[in-house]
């Protein structure tokens, strides 16, 4: 964001918000002079340096950001499913919201450790998703959402239909859903190289179980008699191949009479039949099955599995975004996310795990404990992230090992944007003392427009003497260095230092709380709202106890957001970005979301995630 790019008005606007999985915390600052600007940039640009999700002065980047996601929802029309990104925690429960919405068909449940056709699947597909074949779990589903949600779900439905069925001159409930048994497979897999062009990005295969054979054998009839389709066989397994009239390939062969497989492309159906004949299939990825088998749940109505390091590298592919050679390392040592769900009175239920290879160069690190800071945050508070070490996440994410953790951050932009701007090393000043419990939250204002936001963040301390010696170093260094307005006050009892910048202006603040628990704000006026008790906090919100379903009383971290509340902060700052209509669309049909992760061994993570829906 250039400085000629800033709007006039007012001496400083700021506010946050929680923004998307993507980005999950923007914050926007608007300067109107050239000299409030500067500090700006020392101040937020250099401190704190996540600075690539920070504008400083807005107007340009929303518009490009809004044409940006469009073109994506085009491309992602076009294409179906491109692919997948997985970030652990909240994302892992879109990631798998998002699918579900995309293949909502009409299916029965199962409950074995491991899913349909997950034996003849390739090994390298990119993700599973096995559904229940029943209506009444899917008429219950039904009763959720708004009527432009529904819609919306109506409409993927009607593309199944009209992508896979129609073309062929098929309908689902009249030749498809008579014969079928209690369950169906998806997998999206990489195509052969000669059904890339058919197929797209990835290549899709289907399984379905046969409960009346005679049928399921009666429908291909039907469709090699009209003449579009042709028989081969491929190491003794007959494939019936069929085109329709406008150009799709379809291979499909019946197993053993009781599975109906089937791809869109030959080639892609071979490699089916390669696995079947002993070559390495989902089932027999490492630790598949004992990773499986601690998320089931006999209620389910669908499993998912997605194959991580695939999915985030053809994310990487979609954006445009290269790793160097040791995060391609660290990211080939993750393997998988499996996850169970299930639909509840209030919502949708996902139990998750995911893990790690054999033998990696990292394991994961970390207790379990109980969650207790978040009863220091308002009630009204929209969004909050915590954990139980803030040392050991620092450690876990120097090393790369991110994709298994909870909160987003970069150590390495905090450790070098301090280090530019107060000469202060943060590993050595700061992190020592931070190994206890933390959370960081999303804090509405209490001034008169009620429409700012700020960033809390508490932090239990191990040697207060050592923290409050890191403090001073950093308000000496920001007075001296860069002309910070560094004063202290009393908030109630506390003794506050502000951070202001000219004219006056307050930026920031930090403290004590009861004993050894610190805390630090940035952004709107919340420093009275953490320092003061109020009558009610966050544990005790109806939404936060509505979407807290897990077991997992002991934890290594927690994540919550009030959708509703923060889509309608977006959706009235100009200064925040704006959802695309799509995703407004769902948004409004979701009231809350939580996410609670326990670190199970070395070498998994396992995650309750509740998605609390609106009926």
């Amino acid at each position: 964001m250039h400085e000629r790019d800033a709007i006039a008005g007012g001496d400083l606007l700021y506010s946050a918000a929680l923004a998307t999985a993507h980005d999950p915390l923007r914050f926007a600052l608007i300067a109107k002079d050239q000299n409030t600007l500067y500090f700006l940039k020392i101040a937020y640009g250099h401190l704190f340096d996540w600075v690539h999700r920070t504008d400083l002065v807005l107007v340009k980047e929303r518009p490009m950001a809004t044409a940006r996601r469009a073109e994506l929802e085009k491309q992602r029309k076009t294409r179906q499913v491109r692919s997948l990104t997985f970030t652990a925690g909240a994302a892992a429960l879109l990631v798998a919201a998002g699918t579900l919405a995309f293949f909502l068909i009409n299916g029965r449940q199962s409950n074995d450790v491991v899913p349909l056709g997950a034996t003849i699947v390739p090994q390298n597909a990119l993700l599973s998703l096995t559904v229940s074949t029943d209506d009444g779990p899917w008429q219950k589903l039904g009763q959720f959402g708004t009527s432009e949600s529904k819609a919306g779900w109506n409409k993927y439905l009607k593309h199944f239909e009209t992508d896979f069925l129609e073309p062929f001159g098929l309908s689902y409930n009249k030749d498809i859903k008579g014969w079928m048994g209690q369950q169906l497979t998806m997998a999206m897999v990489s195509p052969a190289p000669e059904d890339a062009a058919q197929a797209g990005h990835n290549a899709t295969v289907w399984v379905l179980p046969i409960r009346d054979l005679q049928q399921a054998q009666s429908v291909l009839s039907r469709m090699a008699s009209s003449g579009a389709g042709q028989k081969r066989t491929y190491k003794d397994v007959e494939v019936q191949t069929f085109q329709s009239s406008n150009g799709k390939i379809v291979s499909a062969f019946i197993l053993e009479g009781r599975l109906l497989i089937a791809a869109n492309g030959n080639n892609t159906l071979n490699q089916v039949i390669d696995t079947y004949r002993g070559g390495p299939s989902l089932a027999q990825t490492p630790r598949f099955q004992e990773a499986m088998s601690t998320v089931e749940d006999g209620s389910a109505f669908a499993k998912l599995y997605v194959n991580l390091p695939m999915a985030t590298a053809g994310a990487l592919q979609d954006t445009g975004r290269g790793l160097s050679q040791s995060n391609l390392e660290r990211l080939q040592a993750a393997q998988g996310l499996g996850s169970t769900i299930s639909i509840q009175e209030e919502g949708l239920n996902f139990k998750a795990v995911s893990w790690l290879k054999p033998n990696p160069k990292q394991e994961l690190k970390g207790s379990n404990k109980p969650q207790t800071l978040a009863k220091s945050l308002p009630s009204d508070s929209l969004a909050a992230i915590s954990g139980g070490d803030f040392q050991q996440v620092w450690q876990d994410y120097s090393q790369g090992t991110e994709s298994q953790l909870i909160v987003p951050f970069n150590p390495k932009k905090i450790q070098s944007g301090l280090q530019r701007s107060t000469g202060l090393d943060f590993e050595k000043e700061f992190v020592p003392w931070m190994n206890g419990e933390f959370v960081a939250a999303v804090v509405p204002s209490t001034d008169k427009s009620k429409q700012g936001v700020g960033l809390t963040v508490l932090v239990k301390a191990s040697d207060r003497n050592k923290a409050d010696q890191a403090f001073k170093k950093l308000d000496v260094a920001l007075r001296d260095r860069h002309n910070f307005l560094v004063a202290e006050s009393k908030v109630g009892n506390r003794t506050v230092t502000t951070w202001k910048v000219p004219p006056n202006l307050p930026l920031a603040s930090h403290g004590w709380l009861d004993g050894d628990v610190a805390f630090f704000t940035f952004g709107a006026p919340i420093t009275k709202r953490i320092v003061t008790p109020e009558n009610s906090n966050l544990l005790g919100a109806d939404l936060y106890k509505a979407t807290d379903k897990t077991n997992l009383s002991f934890n290594s971290g927690h994540f919550f957001a009030d959708l509703q509340r923060t889509a309608t902060l977006m959706k009235n700052s100009p200064l925040l970005p704006k959802l695309s209509p799509t995703t407004s669309q769902y948004i409004q049909a979701m009231d809350g979301i939580g996410v609670t992760s326990s670190i199970q061994n070395p070498w998994s993570t396992r995650y309750d995630m509740f998605l609390k829906l609106k009926r």
